[in-house]
């Protein structure tokens, strides 16, 4: 096929026109108040709110704006993919800041010299919204959040969880549609191995390997060869099979992967080296099973399994039996007098303190089931993220703020005009977040804005009631190191578009 050039300033016009087309359907699903998109796919028509599914159904026939989408589509994916959200938030962002580039290019800015300034100001931005996050998070604050975010019926049952379990904990939402919404708490175990192999994955929304009532072969010794992992696997007879072994040699691991994608074989291997035979020990004692040294023995099994990248966390039924290990181990300390065998066994003792949290939903449909289970999952990762990064002030006022803690920059004498530019730019934009949010909600956006800009720290505003609110109190909350991901992805990938001289196509 014959290929066209676009040079300069054509080819800058070109993919602003692609990210303004694309950015503006995407931008009907933002914030609290989002709208339906309808398309069509397979010759059946969708209705979602969902802007990664949409951005998926979005081509134009012109070649060189279908560029500029897949280029500031996988700019959008990186944030998610690190993330687990802001996907919109990139997108609006980019938008705004490829816009407000290129009017100042068009009045002689160069676009090296911006590059450069907008990197300066990006490293301003991040140190500010690191120093207005939050680190206290406190139960009262978590609860603000989750009452924001969901019905309060559906609410009750995280609350309950995070009652009993801490926040970075393991909490499964059921894939079932269930007659009565509840929370269950199981047991489990937690080791430091994960799966050896991304083709394992089998839960591809958090990259780990999850199994119900598993089989678990555990082997002190090594795989070596294509044989001994094929006579586990013809044993285990395709039910779902996690092979625990000291070492596990390249040919075998090929072995079981080619199962796993060629044949569908359920099938996940570690690797126990590096674990303290304690370890193993448990393990082994939990699930019903043992330590061996060849292939024939029996399998144990336990309730489920999920098996991420860096650990594997095994839940059991049996409470009680959990009760007594600990009871055990706390006995131990008390009759041992060497400091460092009390520190192993409290260690020991915590793996077996590990609790999980099951919960069920229920929806009138099963289209209303799978949206707020999307929810339920959107929130679990919101708050681990605010253990990693803190908590910022949410619904696009944090981004506010900091655009009036730049504008003072804007009153030094020694910065150069592609400085000054760069505030401007950073001030404009930063801007926009919060002006989606509000036209989305049908608000009088300029008003509001204004009012927020001027205010007090935690003022902001609620669209869903209409009305200025404590954001703290009210739970209008976002993880900091989400503000901070999304605007750096957006300047990365703007940087490089308006140093972009030709393209073909």
């Amino acid at each position: 096929m014959e290929k066209t050039f676009q040079l300069n300033q054509s080819g800058l016009i070109s993919i602003l026109n692609g990210i303004k087309k694309f950015s503006k359907t995407i931008k009907v699903t933002y914030g609290p108040n989002p709208k339906n998109v309808i398309f069509r796919k397979d010759g059946y028509i969708f209705s979602s709110k969902n802007a990664e599914k949409i951005a998926g159904e979005i081509f134009f026939e012109d070649r060189f704006e279908n560029m500029a989408v897949k280029i500031i589509n996988e700019a959008a994916k990186k944030t998610k993919s690190d993330l687990k959200i802001g996907f919109s938030t990139t997108i609006i962002l980019i938008e705004a800041f490829y816009e407000a580039c290129l009017k100042y290019i068009s009045f002689g800015v160069s676009p090296v010299y911006l590059k450069e300034s907008l990197e300066k100001v990006l490293k301003v931005s991040i140190d500010f919204l690191e120093e207005s996050s939050n680190t206290k998070i406190t139960a009262q604050v978590i609860e603000n959040f989750i009452l924001n975010n969901i019905d309060i019926s559906s609410s009750k049952l995280l609350l309950e969880g995070f009652k009993k379990i801490p926040i970075d904990s393991f909490i499964k939402i059921s894939e079932k549609n269930v007659d009565k919404q509840e929370v269950k708490f199981l047991d489990g175990y937690e080791i430091d191995s994960g799966y050896l192999s991304n083709y394992f994955i089998n839960n591809e929304e958090s990259l780990s390997v999850e199994f119900k009532n598993p089989k678990i072969l555990i082997l002190e010794k090594n795989i070596v060869s294509e044989n001994e992992i094929a006579e586990i696997l013809q044993r285990a007879d395709k039910e779902p099979l996690v092979i625990i072994a000291s070492r596990v040699e390249k040919r075998a691991l090929e072995t079981a992967v080619l199962n796993r994608v060629r044949n569908n074989f359920p099938v996940c291997v570690l690797e126990s080296y590096f674990l303290e035979k304690f370890v193993l020990n448990d393990i082994a004692n939990i699930c019903n099973t043992d330590i061996y040294l060849n292939f024939k023995n029996k399998f144990g099994s336990c309730k489920f399994i999920k098996i991420l990248k860096d650990k594997t966390i095994f839940i059991f039924d049996t409470k009680s039996e959990f009760e007594d290990k600990t009871k055990k181990l706390s006995l131990e300390i008390t009759k041992t007098r060497d400091q460092n065998e009390i520190d192993k066994i409290i260690k020991r003792r915590s793996f077996f303190q590990n609790s999980y949290a099951e919960i069920f939903l229920n929806g009138d449909t099963e289209l209303e089931f799978k949206e707020k289970r999307e929810k339920f999952l959107e929130i679990l990762e919101i708050l681990k993220l605010f253990n990693i990064g803190g908590i910022s002030n949410g619904g696009g006022v944090e981004y506010l703020k900091c655009a009036k803690f730049l504008e003072h920059f804007l009153k030094k004498e020694n910065l150069s005009e592609a400085d000054k530019v760069a505030y401007k730019i950073f001030s404009e934009v930063l801007k926009v977040p919060l002006r989606q949010i509000l036209i989305n909600s049908g608000q009088n956006t300029e008003l509001i804005i204004e009012k927020i800009f001027k205010s007090s720290k935690n003022l902001g505003y609620n669209v869903l009631k209409s009305k200025f609110v404590d954001l703290n109190n009210e739970g209008i909350l976002d993880p900091t190191i989400f503000l901070k991901k999304s605007l750096i992805n957006a300047v990365k990938v703007v940087s490089m578009l308006i140093n972009t001289a030709c393209m073909i196509a």
